[in-house]
This record gives structure tokens, sequence and C-alpha cells, in this order.
């Protein structure tokens, strides 16, 4: 090869990288000149007063953590721990678990719950602990039903729901109003599973089992401020970026789930601008609460405008981390939306159930439909919190269900085992 030609490939070269450097620097300096003011939150903010050390039932339950036991060979998910029965595990596992369960209801007893304050990348590693204990408090509740007593069956579900409600408002992020749901819905699904069984004799236990469902179906206030601190929690993350005593691929694994995102320069993340996407889609999530899941925004903010950018326009627009942060942080929100809308639909379903068997005992037959139950059952029909609309019944089909996230009314079905299934929630009647 000649010198001249060598000396030209070494100048196409010199110029090629040259032009790298420089759309790599102008790229950054286009990324990172565009960064908004920093948006005023202060109306996102929770009001937190301090509730005493020995009033709170967190600070019993912080020595129960590790003394609840847990049998691997028992149904791990909420929904499924109450198809199978096996009494001799069951039995070793309340023994286990006796001293937990006591400290429990001694919690229970004290004014309230209250979460450590949210602090950067936070860790909730009680929340499996207390998942347990739920589940051997809805196995406890089965036991006695198995023995005839209903009074402590019922009094063992209501129980759980106390405790998952406790854990919905104790002041925690998100992810504490989601395992709350969860472990009300494990509470119901122990009362669903009694109904069908209840005979002439339990027809006071039933009526006073519906009067005090009722105040449990609004999730409204604990979905709002469990909102906020997770803004709260993600806006602490961010200033920590900021102060460079995080980087900004942690706030990809805050939840501590294990994902390890690959490094990237900070340059691509702008914090003011996510924070103020952030703060808007949060914004319009707690206007939008009071309101049936049906009148409300899917994809509020700019997640339907993300949603239709290819992965190239992604990549290539401004803020790409920013971006790609919120997404997911505002998606878990609207997840945590949808369980709501679920559990408070649950809710609803149990009463009718409820209102449906006391009324098969009264006149032996079901009812034409649940605006027969009123008033002598049910002050109303309980409504769908997904459409708004009463809860739809077919005394052909036995089931009493939800038109679902979808808002189509399919005559009602749901996910074999998994009562969270993107399907319509149903229950049957099972008799």
């Amino acid at each position: 090869m000649n010198e001249a030609l060598i000396r030209r490939i070494a100048t196409w070269v010199l110029v090629a990288g040259a032009v790298v450097i420089v759309g790599g620097l102008g790229f950054a300096l286009w990324q990172s000149f565009s960064d908004g003011a920093r948006p005023d939150t202060r109306d996102l903010e929770l009001a937190r007063v301090a509730l005493p050390a020995g009033e709170n039932g967190f600070v019993v339950l912080e020595s129960v953590v590790p003394m609840v036991k847990w049998d691997g060979d028992l149904h791990m998910y909420s929904w499924s721990i109450l198809r199978k029965w096996d009494q001799g595990k069951v039995d070793v596992l309340l023994a286990q678990n006796e001293k937990a369960l006591e400290l429990l209801d001694k919690a229970l007893g004290m004014p309230g719950f209250q979460f450590p304050d949210v602090k950067s990348v936070p860790q909730w590693n009680y929340l499996t602990a207390f998942q347990n204990l739920a589940r051997t408090r809805a196995y406890s509740s089965i036991n006695h039903w198995n023995r005839k007593d209903a009074h402590m069956a019922f009094e063992e579900s209501f129980q759980g729901m106390e405790f998952a409600r406790r854990i919905e408002n104790g002041g925690g992020v998100s992810v504490h109003f989601v395992v709350g749901v969860s472990l009300e819905a494990l509470a119901l699904n122990t009362i669903v599973r009694f109904v069908p069984e209840a005979s002439a004799a339990h027809r006071e236990e039933l009526r006073a089992v519906l009067s005090r469902l009722e105040p449990f179906e609004d999730h409204a206030a604990s979905f709002c401020n469990g909102l906020k601190t997770e803004f709260a929690s993600w806006n602490r993350s961010v200033d920590d970026v900021v102060a460079r005593k995080i980087r900004v691929w942690d706030l990809l694994d805050s939840g501590g789930y294990g994902f390890k995102p690959p490094p990237v320069p900070d340059f691509l993340f702008q914090p003011n601008t996510t924070r103020t996407m952030l703060a808007e889609t949060t914004r319009q999530i707690l206007r939008e609460a009071p309101l049936n899941y049906g009148k409300t925004s899917r994809e509020p903010g700019q997640l339907e405008k993300l949603d239709k950018m290819s992965g190239s326009e992604l990549v290539l627009s401004q803020n790409v981390i920013g971006r790609v942060i919120y997404k997911s942080t505002a998606g878990q929100m609207l997840y945590t939306a949808v369980k709501r809308y679920r559990i408070t639909t649950m809710f609803a379903t149990t009463r009718a159930l409820i209102a449906v068997r006391l009324y098969w005992l009264d006149h032996g037959k079901l009812p034409a439909t649940l605006d027969d139950l009123v008033p002598t059952y049910l002050k109303s029909v309980p409504l769908d919190a997904f459409d708004g609309k009463p809860l739809r019944y077919s005394p052909v089909n036995k089931v009493i269900y939800s038109v679902g996230r979808d808002l189509t009314d399919r005559g009602g079905d749901s996910a074999e085992g998994n009562p969270d299934g993107d399907r319509q929630p149903t229950v049957k009647i099972g008799w």
C-alpha cells in the first residue's frame, strides 16, 4: 500500500473520530442544557404526624418478623392457599406461629401503624413476613370454620382485613397498598369460601358480616396517601442522584427487585424535567381518584405519547433515561390504581353474595335480580367500581360479576386460581 493512500485513510479516520466526538459532545450538551426549573410539588406532600412508639403497632410487629414461620409446601399465593387443605401441616403452622399471632393481635389493639419514613432506595423486607403472617391467619380462620366455630372463623377473617388495612394506611409507599389489598382479598376469599356452607343457623352471623364489610369498601384515602408517599420517595431518590449519593440507574432498582441496569451517562437524565412529568401524572391520577375506572385516563400524562414512540425515537429523544424512569414509575402507579378498583369491586361482590345466600335461606331459591335484595338485605345494589353501574348477576349461570378493565360485559369469568388475572372479577354462587 503506498504512503499517500495510508495518509488518506488515516486522515479520514481522524475526521470520522472528530465528527463522532464533536457529535457526542453536542448530543450531551443538547441533553444537559435543556433541563427546566425544579417544579413546585408541595401539593403532593403528605402531612406526616409522628405516632408515638407506644401507639405504633409497627413497633410490635418489627419483633415478629424474625419469628414468622412458613411451610414451603403450602401454597404461597394468596388466592390458592384456600384450595388445598392438609390438617397436619396446618396444625404445625399454627403452633409455630402462635406467639407471632398473639403479637399481631396486640399490634392491632394499638391506635395505628406507621412505617418508617421514606428514604432513597428503600427496602421493605418486613412485608414478606407480614404476608406470611396474614396467610397463617387465613389458615386459622378456615380451621375454625372446619371445627364448626363460625363466629371465630369470621372474626379471624376480619382481623386479617384489619391487618391489611393497617398496612395500606401506615404511611408506606404504594407497594404497601398493593400488598395490603392483596391480603384483604385473601381475607375476603375466606368469607367467600364460608358463605355457600352457611346454614339457617348462621343467619345472624351473615347479617353481622354484611354490615361490617361495607366500611372496608372505600380505598380512596389509602390509595391517594400511598401515591403521595411513592412520589415523595421517588423525589428523594432524584435528589440523591443530583447530590451524587447514588447513580441515575439506581432509580430503576429502587424497589430492590434485583434488576441491575447497565451503567448509563448521567447527562441522559434531566431530573427536573422528569420530576415535572411524574408530578403532572401523579396529580392527574389523584384528581381522578373519586371516579370509577371507566371515567379515568388509562394513560395519563405523557404515557400515551411514550407508548407510541419507537425504540429509535426514544433513544434519540432528550432525557431518554428520564423518560424510561418516568414510564416505569407512572406505570406502577397505574397498576396500583387498578388494584384499588379490583379490591373495591371484590368487597361489593362479596356483599352481594352474602345477601343472595340470606335470600336463599329465607326463600329457598335465588333472587331473580339483585334488586330483590333491596331493602331487606342490602340498602342498594352494590356498584361495580370499574364502570360505576350496579354489579351484574345471572341466576342461570350462578355468578355475580364486574365488567373488569375492558368495561365489556361478557357474562362473567375469572382467571382460574388467580383473582388478580386480567379478566372480569367474578364470584360464583356455589350452591
